[in-house]
């Protein structure tokens, strides 16, 4: 049970450094889309189509390798009886506690997102 709590939380850790890069990402691309006026672009599409490929295939990696990552536990925890093997009743649930449900929600925002 302590393997699947450590999991969780670097699942949460990976989840939060991706919502900061994904932060930054906005604002690099609202800082430049306000170079210039809508007649006088001064060469800001260069910078948005680099920001944008970016974003479209670079940044889109950590999402999926979490998505895939956390529909492979939860499949393994269902699998192994919530790591209690053979046994009728695990002592505890791990999708009881509150980083399961953190987890849940992020798989849905990632899997939307994508």
């Amino acid at each position: 049970s302590n393997d699947f709590g450590a999991f969780f939380a670097s699942f949460i850790a990976w989840a939060v450094f991706y919502f900061g890069a994904d932060v930054a990402w906005i604002c690099m691309t609202w800082s430049v889309a306000s170079i210039g006026t809508p007649t006088e672009p001064m060469k800001r599409d260069k910078y948005l189509r680099i920001l944008i490929k970016v974003k479209m295939f670079v940044s889109n990696a950590l999402p999926s390798l979490l998505l895939i990552n956390g529909v492979v536990v939860v499949h393994g925890l269902r699998l192994n009886n919530y790591g209690c093997g053979d046994v009728d009743q695990p002592i505890q649930y791990p999708d009881k506690e509150i980083w399961f449900g953190f987890f849940s929600v992020l798989l849905v925002t990632y899997a939307l997102e994508l």
